[in-house]
């Protein structure tokens, strides 16, 4: 059985912040709902969503500064933000936001919208990456370890939450060290 995708709900409206985490719920998925900016990065940081669904206006932290914040950091970068807001959603830059939903929000809407993003979400991390093992013969390898000099190094990459992790480690002197390059 597939797990069931996980949203963070980050709204200030108490109201609007059960309608969505109930509207989500009984269409099959996992919510997590937050007040404000600083809480969702605190979630953010221990366990990452498979989308969020942002309101720009929040107390203490903005959305805008939550979503830069995500865009900052490579661990969070590819998790996709839905806007949902009340305000001129015209000053919004549409490149920094995944999906932009305008209040007042209908529970068919908010479902649909959501599928969209993730689908969207899905379709761009695919084709990501697709390059990535296209261009994988282009990269750059290493050629000797950086403790011992011996050229028995190997290449390990680790997939998790969408992102790949490389680690090289040394047969002959059985030293780790994760691969520290500027991404291509």
């Amino acid at each position: 059985m597939a797990r069931a995708k996980v949203i963070l709900v980050v709204e200030d409206d108490p109201d609007l912040r059960t309608f969505y985490r109930q509207v989500l719920m009984i269409r099959g998925y996992t919510v997590i709902a937050v007040e404000d900016g600083i809480d969702a990065l605190r979630c953010i940081e221990t366990d990452p969503p498979d989308l969020v669904i942002l309101d720009i206006e929040l107390p203490r932290l903005g959305g805008r500064d939550v979503q830069q914040e995500l865009a900052a950091h490579s661990a969070t970068r590819h998790i996709p933000i839905m806007v949902v807001s009340g305000t001129d959603t015209a000053t919004l830059d549409p490149a920094a936001f995944d999906c932009i939903l305008r209040k007042p929000v209908t529970a068919e809407g908010l479902v649909a919208s959501v599928d969209e993003c993730l689908r969207q979400a899905g379709r761009r991390w695919l084709r990501d990456y697709t390059r990535t093992l296209d261009h994988r013969a282009d990269r750059r390898t290493a050629a000797s370890c950086p403790f011992c000099g011996d050229r028995a190094v190997a290449r390990e990459t680790r997939f998790k939450a969408g992102i790949a992790s490389q680690t090289w480690k040394c047969s002959a002197c059985d030293s780790a060290w994760p691969e520290r390059r500027k991404a291509s």
